[in-house]
């Protein structure tokens, strides 16, 4: 299996990699908005509307600006979170 991964922002100001195989396309982080996100992503031969899910790998805007902005019916959000105070 290939996975091939692709850069389409990082920095202060918005992080985002697409993550795809042949069965799945995965966006981790969406810092961005999603208007940018999608262009990115369309330069690169793939829509938004191909995404199975989106990986928010922690809970600020620069990973998680537009991770809201797809159908809730098509992609499933999933920020893990960890329980402050408690080590």
């Amino acid at each position: 299996m290939t996975i091939r991964f692709t850069i389409l922002a990082s920095g202060s100001t918005g992080n985002s990699l697409l993550v795809e195989s042949e069965d799945s396309k995965v966006l981790v982080d969406a810092g961005l908005s999603a208007k940018k996100i999608e262009q990115l992503m369309n330069e690169r031969g793939v829509s938004g509307s191909e995404l199975d899910a989106i990986l928010v790998t922690h809970e600020h805007s620069d990973t998680s600006k537009a991770s809201a902005c797809w159908p809730a019916s098509t992609i499933s959000p999933y920020t893990p979170t960890k329980k402050r105070g408690k080590r």
